[in-house]
């Protein structure tokens, strides 16, 4: 994830933003934001006890979201987040598709195939 990208959501979501980036790029970065605006406004009225996103990485070549807690809510905003990963380019975030290279699994537009 660029720091341009991270000091964005960091500053527009502080109290959702608690999180480890693993190894997310920043294709799939605006997939995140329904689920963070949520949090943000979630954690706003429930000071005490915070919902927070632990870990987001890619894993078989698609988005995944670890959270201490969610309600059914977050949990639907995460699962639409990550089946949207399986179609967008995780470098850019265009339409794409899960592919393969090596034995690793990715997201990708023809642009950013790896070779």
């Amino acid at each position: 994830m660029s720091q341009k990208l991270l000091d964005f959501y960091k500053q527009n979501y502080p109290l959702a933003y608690n999180y480890q980036v693993e190894s997310c790029s920043d294709g799939w970065l605006k997939l995140l934001e329904p689920s963070l605006k949520s949090i943000q406004e979630y954690n706003t009225k429930n000071s005490d006890h915070q919902m927070i996103i632990t870990t987001i990485k890619e894993k078989y070549g698609t988005l995944n979201i670890y959270m201490n807690f969610s309600n059914d809510e977050i949990d639907e905003l995460n699962d639409a987040a990550e089946k949207l990963s399986e179609t967008a380019c995780e470098s850019c975030g265009e339409k794409g598709k899960l592919k393969q290279f090596r034995g690793w699994y990715y997201t990708s537009c023809d642009i950013h195939i790896r070779k």
